[in-house]
């Protein structure tokens, strides 16, 4: 921009930018001073990570004096500037509202998991294709859950609303209804009914889960994915994991060793019920965190020991996924169509939209 004629007057001295007649350049030096001012900034490493592909924000924006510089805006160019500074206004308003001293740990708990991504999709605007829409219930139950709204549909009557689950369900059937205030709470806003096996409703979601990924990772790999056979983790424990991914492109490390199956057994988590609330409220990477660790040490052993690699992929009530090695994973199944898009012409929008989609 500098070196066209017609906008060079304006942008040759950022620091007159602040009342400069152009609104984009005094926007522009309102959200840098926003930006560079927060806590969330000032934590960002400055030096450059050596396996980084690129050079971090601080490194970037600061100048030899270490303070932020509006001249040295223009060397974010082409480095999603955007997508940075949006991270670090979200970071900062998260940590501001986590800090509020009456905040209930049930309020922290779920701001920490909403933020664990890819949860933030469930409120991006898209285009959703009809094969992915929902209903108008289940559109309405998920945001009202997303948002710990409580839930309407859960009452079991007028005079005891929230007061028991389903007459099926063996730990609180109305005849044994929730003995506390905590616990009738809890149910009002739908923790205990998306966890409870009653009707099915939480192994039919897990096994759609489970679908959705092994079809995902066929269509943009063409491996062969397994969901009923070949799927014990071990040849004298009897355990099962959830799928087999067996890859004629890719290798996966089993241990040390290199192979080309990859076994998954996903996990689905509530982090908002009473036996995950105060470390979630803690952290919510050490709630997913301690999941994997103990699918690790179900099926890890035996499933190195024949040949393949393991992967825990733990999905939360909130819309997270972890840990991270799964979510990276799991984006990388559309690698080679992103390639083969971008080889062909495009600029990879097609297979971006089915990755976001598919995490969605």
């Amino acid at each position: 921009h500098r070196q066209d004629p017609a906008v060079a007057a304006f942008v040759a001295d950022p620091s007159t930018w602040a009342t400069s007649p152009c609104v984009i350049l005094r926007d522009a030096y309102l959200v840098f001073r926003r930006v560079t001012t927060t806590a969330a900034y000032s934590a960002l490493p400055l030096a450059n990570c050596p396996i980084a592909a690129r050079p971090t924000l601080r490194a970037t924006l600061n100048d030899a004096s270490g303070s932020p510089s509006l001249h040295r805006l223009h060397l974010l160019a082409g480095m999603r500037s955007q997508s940075r500074f949006s991270r670090l206004l979200a970071t900062e308003e998260l940590n501001t509202a986590l800090a509020h001293p009456s905040l209930h740990p049930l309020a922290i708990a779920r701001l920490r998991h909403a933020a664990v991504p890819p949860s933030h999709l469930l409120f991006t605007m898209c285009s959703v294709s009809d094969a992915h829409a929902l209903s108008d219930a289940e559109t309405t139950y998920l945001y009202l859950y997303r948002l710990g709204v409580p839930l309407p549909s859960l009452a079991t009557s007028a005079a005891l609303p929230f007061a028991s689950c389903n007459k099926k369900c063996t730990h609180n059937p109305p005849h044994r209804p929730f003995p506390n205030a905590k616990l009738l709470c809890l149910h009002s806003l739908g923790h205990h009914y998306t966890m409870c096996g009653v009707r099915g409703h939480s192994i039919h979601l897990h096994d759609l889960i489970v679908r959705l990924i092994a079809v995902t990772a066929k269509r943009e790999t063409g491996c062969d994915a397994h969901l009923e056979k070949g799927l014990g983790s071990s040849t004298t424990a009897g355990k099962k994991i959830d799928a087999v991914l067996s890859f004629a492109n890719r290798t996966v490390l089993a241990g040390s060793t290199a192979t080309a199956v990859m076994t998954v057994d996903v996990s689905r988590l509530c982090p908002l019920l009473p036996s995950h609330l105060q470390t979630a409220a803690r952290d919510a990477a050490a709630t997913i965190d301690e999941r994997a660790r103990e699918k690790n040490a179900k099926h890890l052993t035996g499933c190195i020991g024949l040949g393949r690699a393991f992967l825990p992929i733990v999905v939360t009530t909130l819309g997270g996924i972890g840990p991270l090695a799964s979510r990276d994973f799991l984006s990388s199944l559309f690698a080679n169509s992103m390639a083969a898009e971008r080889a062909a012409g495009g600029s990879g929008q097609l297979t971006a939209r089915r990755r976001s989609d598919f995490f969605r």
